[in-house]
């Protein structure tokens, strides 16, 4: 019998937020093989991040790490500023490294990345936003990361690559400790950022999660993301948006 906890809902629709969550945790997961081989660490309230109503847990690989935070009173409902001291093969960086502060909703938890392989050709020495996705194709890797409308975010490409806006504004870059780094604000306009031949997709957490399918968008790995009664042909991307 299906409850009330359960991401499908007793008439087996699927508009909880629970299923959206759950698929972009699956979509996650399945490019980020590290997951499963790296070791939990303790957590602790005050070693990773600035606010003691908060608690990280570090999840820590040779494949990248994964840095788990959440408030530590679970029942909490308050939305918390916070800035992070990372470990990472650049050493310990605190971030944002660019300035501002990042943010937890109450009843929420973030999975923030370092030393993240995306394919063979490029490493995140760090990101704040979430992961969905990657792809490879037509000679360019194509990266979709998330956060909640309103939130400071920031990221660091390792290597001297320059940033670079591709769609969008609003994005500050700065090249510093061998990566390029760049920060922005999430907002419901699209944001593409490239890194050479790394284009970046900057989406709010409602887009990343409407690319599930049940709101319209499908993405297969590897191959296309489709749309129904869409065509968008971005081949200089790495990526194509076609009428399913």
């Amino acid at each position: 019998m299906l409850t009330s906890g359960q991401a499908i809902q007793e008439d087996r629709t699927v508009s909880r937020e629970k299923y959206s969550e759950l698929k972009l945790e699956a979509q996650f997961l399945k490019v980020s093989p590290g997951y499963l081989v790296a070791t939990p660490q303790p957590l602790s309230s005050n070693k990773y991040n600035t606010n003691s109503a908060l608690s990280t847990t570090p999840v820590t690989g040779p494949n990248g790490s994964f840095w788990v935070i959440r408030h530590t009173d679970y029942a909490s409902t308050a939305s918390s500023t916070y800035s992070l001291m990372l470990t990472t093969s650049a050493g310990t960086v605190r971030v944002p490294q660019l300035g501002g502060s990042l943010t937890l909703n109450g009843r929420d938890s973030k999975i923030h990345v370092t030393d993240y392989p995306i394919g063979s050709n490029f490493t995140l020495l760090y990101s704040t936003a979430e992961v969905f996705t990657w792809v490879k194709s037509q000679g360019k890797t194509t990266l979709l990361v998330y956060g909640g409308v309103g939130e400071l975010h920031e990221l660091a490409v390792k290597g001297m690559a320059p940033g670079s806006a591709l769609t969008g504004s609003g994005v500050t870059f700065k090249q510093t400790g061998g990566a390029t780094v760049a920060q922005w604000q999430v907002s419901p306009q699209r944001k593409i950022i490239t890194f050479g031949n790394l284009i970046v997709y900057l989406l709010g957490k409602f887009h990343s999660a409407s690319l599930d399918g049940r709101r319209g968008w499908n993405l297969m790995p590897g191959k296309r993301l489709t749309k129904s009664k869409k065509f968008i042909n971005r081949p200089e991307l790495g990526l194509q948006l076609l009428g399913a």
